[in-house]
């Protein structure tokens, strides 16, 4: 296996680690993975693991296709999703691309691949508790009203779902996620609308980390007795509180939040 320096700086970093020093190596590790090997495509396209392994996790989406039209890729890839696109017979498709080097996005933006939105969990947040207690806490319960990413790295969110987070500290990210945490509780009760952490993760079943992967968050019943999850990573703006032109979806979702709350 070659080596990965910039990934080993990354894990490395101490939790004290200014936050834009640690979203600065953690690019650094995903740019190294993609571009290390200019002779493998299929690292490039984000699944290191060679031709037969990409071809399973990917041509799913060319066999969904049930007609033939106009079929536009979109990514960071290198288009090989229109190659295998190209070789199914079945239906007849017009191809376009338009492909971003990983580089280019990772320099423009702090956020990690941001593929229909970066923020992997929107909020309006009733109450926060911290475990054993507030001067220390190694936990925290968050409950109120959440939208959550659908699973499988689909690059769209879950209806707004009333409920709990439970999240304990990651080793070594202790000092970003109580930050987190600490603002989040200051939005408790207001009926403001906000998202934290990220959208797009490492897959933990790839040995290369592919960061193709939406998170997956547990939305709990108030008073279900559970493990803690471990708190995901934050996001690079910390608790967002506005869009931009990485989550241009965010007042329209975060409308959707507050409407589902009065509701309830």
């Amino acid at each position: 296996m070659k080596d990965h320096p910039a990934r080993e700086r990354w894990r490395q970093v101490g939790s004290d680690a200014p936050r834009e020093e640690y979203f600065r190596l953690l690019r650094e590790a995903v740019v190294e993975f993609y571009l290390a090997d200019p002779t493998n495509p299929y690292q490039q396209s984000g699944r290191g693991s060679g031709a037969q392994r990409w071809e399973e996790t990917r041509r799913v989406f060319v066999r969904a296709i049930h007609r033939s039209g106009d079929f536009l890729d979109v990514g960071c890839a290198n288009g090989l999703l229109l190659d295998i696109s190209s070789a199914d017979r079945r239906n007849t498709m017009r191809s376009s691309r338009i492909v971003a080097l990983v580089s280019m996005v990772l320099v423009s933006a702090t956020p990690l691949l941001a593929k229909g939105g970066t923020i992997g969990i929107y909020a309006v947040v009733d109450t926060v508790a911290f475990e054993p207690d507030e001067t220390s806490p190694e936990r925290v319960r968050i409950c109120g009203v959440f939208v959550v990413p659908v699973p499988m790295s689909s690059g769209r969110y879950k209806a707004p779902q009333r409920g709990c987070l439970y999240f304990r500290m990651a080793p070594g990210m202790e000092r970003i996620a109580e930050h987190d945490w600490r603002d989040l509780k200051a939005f408790a009760g207001t009926g403001r609308g906000v998202g934290f952490a990220q959208y797009w993760v490492p897959n933990p079943a790839d040995p290369s980390g592919n960061p193709h992967h939406s998170l997956e968050v547990h939305v709990w019943n108030e008073g279900d007795v559970v493990s803690p999850d471990v708190y995901p990573l934050p996001h690079g703006r910390g608790i967002v509180r506005t869009g931009d032109g990485a989550d241009p979806d965010f007042e329209r979702i975060v409308a959707e939040l507050q409407r589902a709350a009065r509701r309830d």
